[in-house]
């Protein structure tokens, strides 16, 4: 690696550093007075511009970021540099955000030795919004996997994924319209009541509650009427051959 290469290195990383410590004297002394940035949300605009919305920040962003140089090319007294930035953007008392891409910088060399940021294109966009939970699933306990497995397809429509041998597999994921049940089979000598009770097993919510009642009706003679609740729903309950109740509500 050439001096002239590692000391460019050192301003990426020394810009990184010093966003995240909030020195914005620092990271304006990396740039030189005629730098331009290009970004995709905004049109170019140069070191005074950025100083600006920099001091405007301060106090109420916190930035962290890691910087990875993917590729140094030096011709002269001029170089372009090719990285991938990683940035997490925490406004004071809200949630971060995190964004990340490429960028494209060209850097010149002073009389004094020293490598500045002259231009440079930033292409970082947000990166999706990961929550700590996606959703919920219910496992219903059954005695054979796959009778369960075909009422809920020949019934209810589901397709399912069983897992375990093929004669008698001990659990199953099953699927419809981006919904999802699981089925796992009881250990043995454990004893599953043939009716679980009044009680619901599983509120499985609906577009159209008539076409689905209508469907369920045709395969389950005995599923229970449409009510309308008081809390705004109309339901239906039927129950698996294991005595699991399901309840079908279309909810406004």
């Amino acid at each position: 690696m050439s001096g002239d290469e590692r000391a460019i290195r050192d301003v990426i990383q020394t810009w990184v550093r010093a966003s995240a410590e909030g020195d914005l004297d620092r990271v304006l002394s990396l740039m030189s007075d005629d730098v331009v940035f290009v970004t995709a949300s905004q049109p170019p605009f140069g070191k005074e511009a950025f100083a600006a919305a920099s001091r405007a920040a301060a106090g109420r962003v916190r930035f962290e970021g890691t910087s990875e140089v993917l590729e140094i090319s030096i011709a002269g007294d001029t170089a372009y540099t090719r990285t991938r930035l990683q940035i997490m953007v925490t406004p004071q008392g809200g949630e971060p955000k995190r964004m990340s891409g490429y960028t494209m910088s060209v850097f010149r060399k002073q009389s004094d030795g020293r490598w500045l940021l002259t231009r440079d294109a930033n292409l970082l966009t947000p990166e999706p919004v990961r929550r700590g939970i996606r959703t919920t699933v219910p496992v219903l306990q059954v005695k054979s996997v796959t009778a369960s497995i075909d009422w809920y397809r020949d019934v209810l429509g589901f397709s399912a994924d069983p897992f375990g041998p093929s004669g008698e597999p001990v659990f199953a994921i099953l699927h419809r319209d981006g919904a999802e049940l699981m089925l796992q089979k009881v250990a043995a000598g454990i004893h599953v009541p043939d009716a679980i009770g009044s009680g619901m097993s599983a509120y499985i919510r609906v577009l159209d509650i008539g076409a689905i009642r209508d469907a369920v009706g045709a395969k389950v003679p005995e599923v229970g009427p449409i009510h309308q609740q008081q809390y705004g729903c109309r339901e239906f309950a039927v129950t698996d051959p294991g005595g699991h109740v399901l309840v079908f509500g279309e909810c406004q």
